[in-house]
C-alpha cells in the first residue's frame, strides 16, 4: 500500500497568499504601534530642567513633605535627602548613598516615582 504525500499536491492559492499578507501586515502593525504601558513609554521629563526649576519654586513645606513622602517609601534618612528643583510641577530630589550612588525620586501628587536610568523612565513606587 503506498502512502500519499500531504505536501504533494497542495496548491497555494492567490487568496491564501493574500491572506497571509493581511495577518502578517495587522501582527507586524501591533507589535509596532500596539499596547504600551506608561513605563515602556519614553518619558521626555526625566531630566530637570534648570531654566523651569528657577521660575517655579515650591514651598518649603511641600518640600519637607516630598521628603518625607519619599523617606517613608524608602526607610532613607531624611537629612541624606536633596532638592534638586522642580520637574513638570513635579519636585524632584536625589538621594546620595555611602558609595557615591545618586538615585533621583519625584513626587507626583501623593506618589513617589524613582529615575530607573537603565530603562530611562520614572517608576512609579
Amino acid at each position: 500500500m503506498k502512502e500519499k504525500d500531504p505536501w504533494k499536491n497542495n496548491i497555494v492559492t492567490s487568496k491564501n497568499k493574500i491572506w497571509f499578507a493581511i495577518v502578517l501586515t495587522v501582527l507586524i502593525l501591533y507589535v509596532v504601534f500596539g499596547d504600551k504601558t506608561q513605563d515602556q513609554i519614553r518619558n521626555s521629563d526625566v531630566t530637570v530642567k534648570v531654566d523651569v526649576s528657577i521660575k517655579e519654586q515650591p514651598s518649603q513645606s511641600a518640600i519637607e513633605q516630598c521628603r518625607e513622602s519619599i523617606s517613608t517609601a524608602t526607610h532613607y534618612k531624611k537629612e541624606r535627602l536633596g532638592y534638586i528643583g522642580m520637574d513638570k510641577g513635579n519636585i524632584s530630589m536625589t538621594y546620595l548613598n555611602d558609595f557615591g550612588k545618586a538615585y533621583k525620586f519625584k513626587c507626583v501628587g501623593n506618589s513617589v516615582k524613582l529615575y530607573a536610568e537603565g530603562s530611562d523612565s520614572w517608576i512609579a513606587m
